[in-house]
């Protein structure tokens, strides 16, 4: 929009649009106008000319009725934030804010707004018999981008309750009122435009389904569909990508642009998407710096070029094809999530979801206080320079609890508090190790297939109060079946605690552990003896490969296990575990896992153990465990084997990394031989090591032993701490 350059201009093209709005949208006042409001580069640009402009347009901001409509619906859309309207309006326009002996002049720009309203027949609410001019804005721009978080949450209660579209008025209200937090426009949004919240909340939950369909599909303009729901919702809430996408949301980002921060690298960059074939050859242009496009996502190193308020980028084909973006930079601090490959989150949110963030700051900020967020190794505003010398200061956000704050200050007058809270939805977390007894770590995984004597512990974690009632667990029972080969299983879900956490969290119990399922032959049958009563019911004994399922409303979720015979005489050589060794048993159940599901898996099978997340960076200081953004996983796994001193025909065997591989290396032994097999026995965590595995085994199994380790990847070291 180079060639718009004036208010005039401006007007010109927003009157169009708002026509074409009101003439398409006939039906309902709320989110009226949502597709007059510019993109984000167009109303960074359209703010511009307004700051340029004010000094004059704003003696007789009638002239451009348009203009002023969109100024008010487009900072209701992308900067609102409860109670901060004018705070946000006097910002884009350049000036400081009225004082209180001037709200005549608000009440002034109001009068004008309404003429404006008028002029172009846009209807406007009324509230206590006056108008609502801020509110008419908002309602008109549809949902906000900072409460849209808390609106997909009321769309993922809608994907669990099919009565949701029939429910009364009251049951309406009370809904919004419990799921929308403390947000009141939104509240009011919702109840008083029901049946456009309803053509929302059936467009996401449509999109959802269709994503899920097509599993290699990308958020392009067919997508996305009738125009209800903006790209801003997508490019600049996270929780978006994770409600459409749950199991695999980085796929959705792939055509996005965005910037993000490498600590490791140590550099600001800008992640840029493929390029199609047809549009080759061709480039991107930010500034002074021009990096070739190709058919790869790429990354286009910024540094300083970041540390500015915003940052143009241009792509530029040889066939004539030409895009803009207006990217916002560090004007004077950026919160990047590490979690998400370290992108920068749109910085006018004022809450998100609980996960690890880095706050990048040009010079340090003041009265910086972190709530739930480990402290220790992490200080505030700590100095750190980029590759090329860059200087920048840098606040780890590590969360240590579910709820977490961070508050700083901004210049001198501006305060900013951001809150973080988990990801509410609903999760099913199988977890191969057995909640009884002592057979924690009685299981190896090969691929995606779980090889064990027991059947797992199976869990869900959900929203507080998400089905409503007195008996939750009711609601659960009726909601997910356990199935294992598609034939019910015998159990029931059972609640249990984790301290602190505001989510709900039930275990399957297993009625007989060895005998999951019992189906009836025979009904109306009596007996008196056990024999008798056997053959009446289908008990089969399942052994080999097996499936089990969580079978739900909203998704059917399916585990491979490879089910073998109990061997009582290995199982009491692993009955020490898991003491300090918890942290790498749990992480030998999965590829990956970040530390919300280690501590879930922590209290699902073992709550009285505690696990210290310095625990985890100690073994990675030994390179055993390896961090990729949240998720940690088992980078190797070593082995010590050393003649034992004074005891004639013995080795020592000392052993950390994949617990699986070493109860892969017990089984492999014949029957005869288990009389020959140690206990296993945890050595405690010391100032010097972390928590490793510790064995007594005789001196003529030795060959076996290398055999199967060094056959299954184990690095056999002269010690477990040399990396």
């Amino acid at each position: 929009m180079a060639n718009l350059i004036g208010i005039k201009d401006w007007d010109k093209r927003f009157e169009e649009e708002i026509k074409s709005c009101l003439s398409q949208r006939a039906d309902n006042f709320a989110g009226r106008l949502l597709q007059a409001i510019p993109g984000r580069t167009d109303w960074e640009d359209f703010c511009t000319t307004v700051r340029s402009e004010w000094p004059e347009w704003s003696k007789k901001l009638w002239l451009a009725p348009a203009c002023l409509i969109i100024l008010y619906c487009g900072l209701g859309f992308f900067e609102y934030d409860d109670g901060r309207f004018w705070s946000e309006f006097f910002r884009v326009v350049g000036i400081q804010p009225f004082p209180a002996n001037k709200q005549s002049s608000i009440n002034s720009i109001n009068q004008d707004f309404e003429c404006c309203a008028k002029h172009l027949k846009i209807p406007l609410r009324h509230h206590a018999n006056s108008r609502d001019y801020v509110g008419s804005a908002i309602y008109l721009a549809g949902i906000p981008i900072s409460v849209w978080g808390d609106f997909l949450f009321v769309c993922q209660w809608a994907l669990w309750h099919e009565e949701w579209e029939n429910l009364s008025e009251d049951a309406w209200k009370e809904l919004v009122k419990k799921r929308c937090g403390g947000h009141q426009r939104l509240k009011m949004f919702l109840i008083d435009n029901r049946e456009l919240a309803k053509k929302f909340i059936k467009e996401m939950i449509t999109l959802r389904r269709r994503i899920s369909e097509q599993p290699e599909s990308v958020l392009d303009d067919k997508l996305i569909g009738n125009g209800l729901i903006r790209r801003e919702y997508f490019e600049e809430a996270p929780e978006t990508a994770e409600f459409l996408s749950p199991k695999n949301p980085e796929r959705l980002n792939r055509d996005r642009i965005s910037l993000a921060f490498d600590k490791q690298r140590a550099e600001i960059y800008l992640r840029v998407p493929a390029v199609d074939q047809t549009k080759l050859p061709a480039k991107w242009k930010i500034g002074e710096i021009t990096q070739v496009a190709d058919g790869n996502p790429g990354k286009i190193t910024l540094n300083p070029t970041a540390l500015q308020p915003r940052i143009r980028v241009e792509f530029i084909s040889s066939s004539g094809e030409f895009d803009r973006r207006l990217l916002t930079g560090i004007e004077s601090w950026g919160i990047f999530d590490l979690d998400d490959n370290g992108t920068m989150v749109n910085p006018k949110r004022t809450q998100l979801p609980t996960r690890r963030y880095a706050l990048l700051s040009r010079t340090p900020l003041d009265g910086i206080e972190r709530k739930g967020f480990s402290t220790e190794d992490c200080p505030s505003n700590d100095p750190f320079e980029l590759f090329d010398g860059t200087r920048c200061y840098l606040t780890m956000l590590d969360p240590n609890d579910e709820r977490a704050s961070v508050d700083f200050r901004k210049g001198e007058n501006e305060n900013v508090s951001i809150k973080f809270r988990p990801r509410e939805r609903i999760e099913c977390h199988f977890l191969p190790a057995h909640a009884q007894g002592q057979n924690l770590a009685c299981f190896r995984r090969e691929g995606d297939v779980f090889i064990t004597p027991f059947f797992p512990t199976l869990c869900l974690s959900v929203p507080p109060n998400f089905f409503g009632g007195s008996d939750t667990t009711e609601q659960i029972s009726k909601k997910f079946e356990v199935r294992i080969v598609d034939r019910r299983t015998q159990g029931k879900w059972k609640q249990f605690c984790i301290n602190g956490s505001k989510l709900e969290y039930f275990r399957w119990e297993w009625s007989d552990p060895d005998h999951p399922v019992m189906e009836k032959r025979q009904s109306g049958i009596m007996v008196d003896n056990f024999r008798d009563f056997k053959s009446l019911y289908d008990i089969p004994e399942w052994q080999g490969d097996v499936k089990i399922s969580v079978k739900s409303p909203e998704f059917n979720q399916i585990w491979k296990i490879n089910k073998k015979q109990r061997q009582d005489g290995i199982e009491r050589l692993w009955n020490e575990l898991p003491g300090d060794f918890l942290p790498m048993i749990l992480l030998s159940q999965s590829e990956r896992m970040n530390w919300e599901e280690i501590i879930l898996a922590r209290n699902a099978v073992r709550p009285g153990c505690r696990i210290e997340k310095n625990t985890l960076y100690r073994y990675q200081e030994f390179d055993l465990l390896k961090q990729s953004g949240a998720n940690w996983r088992i980078a190797q796994s070593r082995a010590v084997i050393k003649i034992m001193e004074g005891i004639i025909d013995t080795v020592e065997l000392d052993y950390c990394g994949d617990s699986g591989i070493l109860w892969g290396l017990y089984c492999n032994f014949k029957p005869d031989d288990v009389c020959l097999l140690p206990k296993v026995k945890v050595a405690a965590e010391t100032a010097e090591s972390p928590a490793y595995l510790q064995m007594v085994w005789p001196l003529r199994l030795r060959k076996d032993i290398e055999s199967f380790l060094i056959d299954h990847d184990v690095e056999i070291k002269e010690s477990l701490w040399i990396r």
